[in-house]
């Protein structure tokens, strides 16, 4: 009599390898994951674009924010403690070691310079409402020197590494403001940057 032919029913699996490996890759996305470089300001509408262009997220990031008349800054935690003892050396404000930690709770610095001390000490995530923003006076360029600070801290602490700008503007922003704001750029020798649009697809 011929023998059956043996039949595969089942396939039996070692699952403790694949959790382990499932595990490893968890890790290392959370650990190799960076937030996005900006800040979601509510009531700012950003332009549509239907080109999709993904920016190397790689190293350190500051952002402008553009909207409701107002400027405001944001850096990446590792320049920001440097840069605000820059801007208070160069302006003249002496700031505590209180204050310096203050700042790091800062999501975004949305005042003149000679009102930073009180919105360090009073921050709260909602301030932006009430926030005069940055002066971009001819006289009186606060922001050329954030940029110029900023830049400077992350050369000296990230090894020559260059500090890559975003723009995140409202659309409905007057073009002269924005005009304004990529000239500062320019003068201070940044002629690359990133702006922040929303996608639009394609009918």
């Amino acid at each position: 009599m011929r023998r059956p032919s043996k039949h595969l029913d089942h396939l039996t699996l070692a699952m403790t390898a694949a959790i382990d490996i499932g595990f490893i890759v968890v890790m290392f996305l959370m650990i190799t994951a960076k937030p996005l470089p900006f800040t979601e300001i509510r009531n700012i509408q950003l332009p549509y674009s239907t080109l999709t262009a993904i920016s190397d997220l790689d190293g350190e990031s500051a952002t402008i924010y553009i909207g409701h008349g107002k400027i405001r800054f944001q850096m990446s935690d590792t320049i920001r403690r440097q840069t605000l003892i820059a801007m208070g050396k160069k302006h003249r404000l002496n700031f505590s070691k209180s204050e310096i930690a203050n700042f790091k709770k800062v999501a975004i610095v949305e005042v003149p310079i000679d009102s930073l001390k009180l919105h360090v000490n009073g921050y709260d995530n909602e301030s932006y409402v009430n926030a005069v923003g940055i002066r971009i006076d001819s006289t009186n360029n606060e922001l050329a020197d954030w940029i110029k600070e900023s830049r400077k801290a992350c050369y000296d602490l990230c090894a020559g590494e260059r500090l890559h700008f975003y723009i995140y503007a409202d659309q409905r922003e007057e073009y002269p403001q924005i005009k304004r704001i990529f000239d500062i750029l320019e003068q201070q020798g940044e002629h690359k940057w990133s702006l922040i649009t929303w996608t639009k697809s394609k009918q």
